[in-house]
């Protein structure tokens, strides 16, 4: 084809499409290959006329959306497409995964099987809600005995905080054996829900008015250290416990061998009375 013909056609396909020859880029090419912006079929020669389609870029003469997930962990690549899924527990938030397992929960297993945290003053007092239970309040002053039910069974009653205890105790433990044992109620004791006891529960049946030990009522007595079954906020390889010698509360730590008496949570009208 000689120069004019070539020229006829070129300006034949301008009236045609309305579309300017383009003679100046880095890379001259044959100026009847025109270049409409995001009109697809049409050829392009840089990046910066496909800026009319989303992540539009030049690629081989055709404007095409390239996926875009710099910065992105999930959400939209921008092509219809994603830049990947969040994994259990996680949704997605401004284009990164946030961690929502545990969103209302303060204690207890999310949905993935893993820790939301616990209750300070005493794991087992995570409820089904993932709420922690109130701490246990210590009972008003008074006859402690006054207070305490033998129910012939092996535990003991308290009739103002609705506990009951295991009348007997187990001596030369550490906390970790201390803690299986109440759980797996090795003891054979009624009732279900047997447990280790808060240091503000075990502080419960402390008597203040004596001593050697500071116990009374039904209880088999001892004025040996009690482990309780709170763990300390600061090590957990540390735990509460009660000296009923005298009565007072320090820590220690777990693998030291010490007497435990456990406890369940709620009693029923019959143990109450």
């Amino acid at each position: 084809m000689d120069s004019v013909s070539r020229i006829t056609l070129m300006m034949l396909g301008m009236a045609l499409t309305g579309c300017a020859p383009k003679a100046t880029y880095d890379n001259p090419c044959d100026p009847l290959l025109r270049s409409c912006a995001g009109v697809p079929g049409d050829l392009c020669y840089r990046d910066e006329q496909c800026k009319a389609m989303p992540n539009g870029r030049c690629v081989e003469s055709a404007c095409v959306c390239v996926p875009n997930c710099d910065g992105r962990e999930c959400g939209s690549d921008g092509c219809g497409g994603t830049c990947g899924t969040c994994g259990c527990g996680e949704e997605c938030q401004d284009l990164q995964c946030v961690f929502v397992a545990c969103r209302d929960r303060e204690c207890g297993l999310d949905i993935c099987g893993n820790s939301c945290g616990e209750c300070w003053w005493s794991p087992t007092l995570c409820g089904s809600t993932g709420a922690c239970s109130e701490p246990f309040q210590m009972p008003p002053d008074g006859d402690l005995a006054a207070n305490l039910n033998d129910l012939g069974d092996g535990t003991v009653a308290d009739t103002v905080t609705g506990l009951v205890w295991q009348k007997e105790f187990l001596s030369n433990v550490d906390w970790q054996f201390a803690s299986s044992a109440c759980l797996d109620n090795m003891a054979g004791l009624p009732g279900a829900g047997w447990r280790l006891p808060t240091i503000i529960e075990l502080q419960g049946i402390v008597d203040y008015g004596t001593w050697r030990p500071a116990q009374s009522g039904p209880f088999e007595t001892s004025q040996e250290v009690f482990w309780s079954g709170t763990p300390c906020a600061w090590s957990a390889a540390s735990a509460w416990y009660v000296a009923f010698y005298g009565g007072h509360v320090s820590f220690e730590t777990m693998t030291t061998p010490h007497a435990a008496r456990c406890v369940r949570s709620e009693t029923t009208g019959e143990e109450s009375r």
